[in-house]
């Protein structure tokens, strides 16, 4: 239960952990990373390739946080088994 709180808000959500996604959304997985794809398209030079290129690192960041978070709650999980 505790890997669906660490991993769902980020790979299911695009509001995140606390905001609410609108009602019959359909999305795709880590819907936050979704605009790299008009990223790539973008001249990089330009001032809104360079917000959308920072908020995506936040979004990549999130996630990784949320990553690791899941091993390590894995990695507590599986030393309380082996312990038995």
């Amino acid at each position: 239960m505790e890997l669906s709180h660490i991993l769902l808000p980020v790979i299911s959500t695009k509001s995140g952990k606390y905001g609410q996604d609108p009602m019959g959304t359909k999305m795709k997985l880590v819907p936050a990373l979704q605009p790299l794809l008009h990223l790539v398209t973008m001249d990089n030079e330009g001032e809104e390739f360079k917000a959308l290129r920072t908020f995506l690192l936040k979004e990549r960041n999130k996630l990784s946080d949320a990553i690791n978070s899941a091993h390590q709650t894995m990695d507590c999980a599986l030393n309380i088994l082996t312990k038995r």
